[in-house]
């Protein structure tokens, strides 16, 4: 059984354990520095002692009669010890008739609490122990010459404590190891404190974009989601909302297209039934005129029946296209000349500027003829007679641009956007004469997309509008 994490819990453990990886580690750090450091203080400390004892008994040991006396008279040097150890009372140098050492003032020091006094020893110059500790086998230590007059006369050595550290030295350490741990354990559960609050921060925000994107995906297009956030958070935030939104726009244009285009299928339909329906019922006589009514209408119908399929390929990616090698000009030519009657019937002048050499590309000479006529033939119906069309061509390199501007009127332009949608009309914008699928366009944008190009609707210098068609020589 997999066992998935939730996402609060994985940044609190990965933030937590981030936290207390690095305090145990500066935690270990500060510990080995502190041990390194003091240990080091503790040496330096002890050899300067030292050398400070071998100094006092380079003065004190010529006074009590030598090593020799030491032997006879242990206790000199602990005395020597005491006295050397003793606050504001340096030994003076003895009469000649008294003894070496005076009694003391105020009684014998305390001993040192790290036991200097006794890791002590006092060594012949050859290393033989004459008083103090006594060194076993094994045992580590420093040593300091005793020199008078340039001469070594005896050795002071001081031995290193049971395990290395002196108990003060080590109570010492200890201490500052605990302050170290508590610190330590305030960091971490503080550590802790904060992932919780950055998780839940982070959660936050990602928890609504999963709730929204739940009821996106159950049909709720019209979820928005509040930036809130990081940076990039609130970037993914815009285009989950952006996304909803051209969701909702598509659910919305679905839901039209599906209703206007029962209504263009309704029309011719109950055109034909109630013309059927007189001839059935003798109201109106079989007679060429009422065929040739019929057939109009079916030529409608088929032509809408084929736009749909059209824009449905197109949709699919699988318009069927045949590309060949062809001359662009005498294509547009010939399309042209093919529909100047019916433009001229319409009272509407068609100028055709010829490019004086052929220009050769790869389209379906079929699909292009239908994308040029179904503009003309827009043009045609929206063109205010009497009216002006202007056909002209730009080429170049790798594209071909050809452009088609009519004469008034004009398409507002908060509609030019729109131009190319199926079923999109603005009446309002240009008369009909004649009313046809509302595709038409639509169309001209499929086919043009199939050939890698690209359609664009500006406002014509003639008055009217300018179509532009953007596409490549030689489509990929």
């Amino acid at each position: 059984m997999q066992v998935r994490v939730r996402l609060f819990h994985t940044i609190v453990l990965v933030l937590a354990s981030f936290a207390v990886a690095t305090v145990v580690g500066m935690g270990a750090l500060m510990m080995g520095s502190l041990k390194t450091g003091f240990g080091a203080y503790v040496a330096a400390r002890d050899a300067a002692r030292l050398e400070q004892f071998a100094a006092y008994t380079a003065i004190a040991l010529p006074q009590i009669g030598g090593l020799e006396a030491m032997v006879e008279r242990p206790g000199l040097f602990r005395k020597m010890m005491d006295d050397q150890n003793r606050p504001f009372s340096p030994p003076g140098r003895p009469g000649p008739e008294g003894p070496p050492f005076g009694p003391p003032p105020f009684g014998p020091p305390p001993p040192r609490a790290d036991g200097f006094e006794r890791r002590l020893a006092l060594l012949t110059p050859q290393g033989v122990w004459v008083a103090g500790h006594r060194p076993q086998p094994g045992d580590q230590g420093l040593i300091a010459p005793v020199v008078v007059n340039g001469q070594t006369i005896a050795k002071v050595e001081l031995l290193q404590p049971p395990g290395g550290e002196a108990p003060v030295d080590a109570e010492f350490l200890r201490q500052q190891y605990g302050r170290i741990a508590l610190m330590g354990a305030v960091l971490i559960i503080l550590a802790i404190g904060v992932s919780v609050f950055a998780a839940r921060a982070l959660a936050k925000p990602l928890l609504a974009v999963r709730q929204a994107t739940n009821r996106i995906s159950r049909g709720d297009f019209a979820t928005r989601i509040a930036p809130s956030g990081a940076q990039e958070l609130v970037e993914m935030i815009g285009d989950i909302n952006q996304m909803a939104l051209e969701l909702e726009r598509q659910q919305s244009g679905r839901r039209r297209w599906l209703a206007e285009i029962a209504h263009e299928l309704r029309t011719p339909l109950t055109i034909l039934t109630g013309e059927l329906d007189a001839l059935i019922d003798g109201v109106r006589p079989v007679s060429r005129q009422a065929l040739e009514s019929f057939q109009e209408e079916l030529a409608r119908l088929n032509g809408l029946v084929e736009d749909l399929h059209v824009l449905s390929m197109s949709d699919l990616n699988a318009l069927s296209c045949t590309f060949e090698d062809l001359d662009v000009v005498e294509l547009l030519g010939q399309i042209v000349e093919r529909h100047r009657p019916r433009l001229a019937g319409a009272e509407i002048t068609l100028d055709w500027r010829r490019p004086d050499t052929p220009v050769e590309a790869s389209w379906d000479p079929q699909r292009i003829e239908q994308l040029m006529l179904n503009l003309l033939e827009n043009s045609r119906r929206h063109t205010r007679a009497p009216g002006r069309a202007s056909l002209r061509s730009e080429v170049g390199p790798d594209r071909i641009v050809i452009q088609l501007d009519d004469t008034a009127p004009g398409v507002a332009i908060e509609h030019l956007g729109h131009l190319g949608e199926p079923l999109f009309r603005t009446d309002e914008a240009r008369e009909k004469s004649k009313g046809g699928s509302g595709l038409g366009l639509a169309v001209c944008r499929a086919i043009a997309a199939s050939h890698g190009g690209r359609l664009e609707f500006t406002p014509s210098g003639l008055g009217g509008l300018c179509v532009r068609i953007d596409l490549p020589r030689h489509p990929a």
